[in-house]
């Protein structure tokens, strides 16, 4: 506890939210509603969003990418905006792919 309190005073340590907190978190934030939730596959595993999602992070145990993508800078960036830009058409179009009862 000591040694969590000394680097919790350092700037820039971050820790991983406690699971407990991330379930209470996104129930607070799906009443506004979620276009997209951007998220790793622990988080992803705990919230199963109703929501269109894309993984980042580590790990990604859902996502397989088959060429070398560019993760940081601009390049980087934009990579992962056209990964977010098609989750999110995916989203808004989704309910009309869905076969009718």
């Amino acid at each position: 506890a000591a040694q969590r309190k000394a680097l919790e005073g350092r700037p820039k340590t971050v820790f991983e939210p406690v699971t407990r907190l991330v379930g209470k978190r996104w129930k607070e934030i799906c009443r506004g509603g979620v276009d997209l939730l951007v998220t790793n596959t622990m988080a992803l595993e705990l919230v199963r969003p109703q929501a269109a999602w894309l993984e980042f992070g580590f790990p990604s145990e859902h996502t397989h990418i088959l060429k070398d993508e560019p993760f940081l800078g601009f390049q980087g960036a934009l990579a992962f905006l056209s990964r977010a830009a098609n989750e999110v058409s995916k989203g808004m179009f989704s309910s009309r792919l869905r076969p009718t009862p």
